[in-house]
């Protein structure tokens, strides 16, 4: 087999000459589970579900007052990989000493490896697939210290290992710097959508309500004034499954697809007019605002806009917006309603659609509810774009980890 100029070949496959391969233990150590914290000593607690799903952040971290259970000490600059379920990629590089949970190993390296280069280890799809690959478990899979260490990675030299890093590093800046503004632009969102909704364009005049001060030449009317409501449609499992047909038939489970943001475009599940007669079902026409009304999916207070003739199935209702008001004005009021207020005492939450039909709505001309409309739609549009810069980016680091930290690609030092 021809080897490349400079490179040999390895467990790895094709590696530069100066790299070896080593085991992932060989660069890092994990520490200890057996810290027990007093009361006196109260420190910054990691639990799983403070560290972000596949982001490489916290998204805040607790106290540890509860000094019965043990815990494992960790510091700056360790690296803490969350060995319960791997795949769902839970790793940050600590930022201060603190406490974490015994489900999460915290990594020390040593003079061999940087932390930044171990934490751009664990997070390439390669070693969490090893790590969930080597978990046992059934419902709760975990993966060891004994068999993460023994996975194979590259020894770069440390000179080297430093310029990844650098590479890397700006490539994590640009992403935060993208993520923030999406998260700015999101909160002006809200602030506008609060304010045009309630005090529309350019009023000076207001009068009071039962749902607050609102101009004078607005309405305040129930929402099944300005559209019809209706439930969805049972959906037998021996319909299901079929990737092409006249109807997409959406489950709370499509509203989670890449691209159904907003506009619902891709279905697992589609139907023909054949089988929409036998589940008797009707379909919703394209501008149908959907949402979940029963189950945990509720609570996320989403809401969807069909893009063509569709089917939901029976854990979701459709509003279908009539010639007193516009579809993204109505879009964007329904978002600013919480339905967990509305939600019942009981086990499983959910909504009916009286209580949804009699929510009050603040009305303006459907000429200035256009306005209103085009508005937010240009918020959104910049939220894509900042999105969809954020994908290329992400996109882009991954690549260049395929490359780079497997010498691929050799950076110049």
């Amino acid at each position: 087999m021809h080897v490349k100029d400079g490179y040999k070949l390895s467990e790895l496959g094709e590696i530069p000459i100066e790299w070896e391969v080593v085991d992932f233990g060989s660069l890092c150590v994990t520490r200890s589970g057996k810290y027990q914290p007093t009361l006196a000593e109260v420190k910054k607690y990691i639990a799983l579900e403070h560290i972000d799903q596949g982001s490489g952040r916290i998204l805040g971290y607790g106290r540890s007052n509860d000094t019965t259970s043990i815990k494992t000490e960790f510091h700056k600059n360790d690296v803490l990989f969350g060995k319960l379920r791997p795949y769902l990629k839970k790793y940050w590089l600590a930022q201060f000493d603190g406490v974490c949970s015994t489900e999460i190993l915290a990594f020390k390296t040593n003079e061999k490896a940087l932390s930044s280069i171990i934490l751009y280890f664990v997070e390439q799809d390669s070693f969490i697939e090893m790590a969930t690959g080597k978990s046992y478990g059934t419902k709760m899979p975990r993966a060891s210290w004994e068999d993460i260490k023994a996975i194979q990675v590259p020894l770069i030299p440390l000179p080297e290992q430093q310029k990844i890093a650098d590479i890397l590093s700006t490539v994590d800046e640009h992403i935060s710097e993208t993520e923030s503004l999406i998260e700015k632009t999101k909160v002006l969102k809200q602030g506008m959508m609060q304010h045009l909704l309630n005090k529309g364009i350019g009023h000076t005049e207001f009068k009071d309500t039962e749902i607050g001060k609102i101009p004078v030449e607005w309405e305040v009317v129930p929402l099944i004034e300005v559209c019809s409501l209706r439930g969805g449609s049972g959906f037998s499992e021996k319909y299901q499954g079929h990737k092409s047909g006249k109807y997409p038939f959406y489950k709370v489970s499509d509203m989670n697809s890449i691209g159904n943001e907003k506009f619902l475009f891709e279905s697992n599940n589609y139907i023909n007019d054949a089988v929409l007669s036998q589940i008797s079902a009707t379909p919703f026409p394209a501008n149908s605002i959907v949402f979940a009304k029963v189950g945990a999916a509720l609570l996320l207070n989403r809401r969807r806009i069909t893009s063509c003739s569709s089917c939901i199935d029976n854990n979701m209702m459709g509003a279908i917006a009539n010639e007193k008001t516009k579809v993204d004005y109505l879009y964007y009021f329904l978002l600013t309603i919480d339905f967990r207020t509305f939600v019942q005492d009981g086990a499983v939450p959910s909504i009916n659609q009286s209580q949804v039909g009699n929510i009050l709505v603040s009305l303006p001309s459907v000429a200035e509810q256009q306005q209103i409309a085009l508005i937010l739609i240009s918020i959104d549009e910049q939220i894509d774009a900042h999105q969809t810069k954020l994908t290329a980016l992400t996109k882009l680091k991954s690549a260049l980890m395929q490359q780079i930290l497997t010498g691929k690609t050799r950076v110049k030092i």
